[in-house]
């Protein structure tokens, strides 16, 4: 479990460097073959190549949607924006002890492919995130 936790929090934090936005062209079919079985509908996506993954952002069900996928064809996270009011009660109860009185910009759902799930919150400057049950796992300042 610490292993998952450690592997998606890297992944986290490796997600916003070296990003390449990239053309339908550029992603590898096997890449496109893995979101077009995840995602059939979905027609309008961004995609931006990371590090050596490849990400997909995209619109479902009315909600900004991330997933990431390894050129191979295989399937890492997908990250969902989520309203505050969705995100567990131990994440609000936290925030709300550690950081009342700031706003929280973002809450993000994340699924990785072992199944395990995390949520992440924005507040200013600052990124928390927390494991499934809403403990926390790390502060991180937000990249810019």
């Amino acid at each position: 479990m610490k292993i998952t936790l450690l592997l998606c929090a890297m992944i986290l934090l490796g997600l916003g460097v070296n990003a390449q936005k990239l053309t339908d062209a550029d992603i590898p079919v096997a890449v496109k073959n893995k979101f077009s079985s995840m995602y059939p509908t979905i027609k309008v996506v961004n995609w931006e190549k990371e590090n050596d993954n490849y990400k997909a952002e995209f619109k479902y069900n009315s909600k900004q949607t991330t997933v990431v996928i390894e050129a191979s064809g295989y399937y890492l996270q997908t990250e969902t924006e989520i309203s505050v009011s969705d995100l567990p009660v131990k994440v609000t109860d936290y925030l709300k002890r550690n950081v009342d009185g700031k706003t929280i910009s973002m809450a993000i759902k994340i699924e990785n492919a072992p199944g395990d799930i995390n949520y992440k919150t924005n507040i200013e400057d600052e990124v928390y995130l927390f494991d499934r049950f809403g403990d926390f796992l790390s502060k991180e300042k937000a990249e810019k």
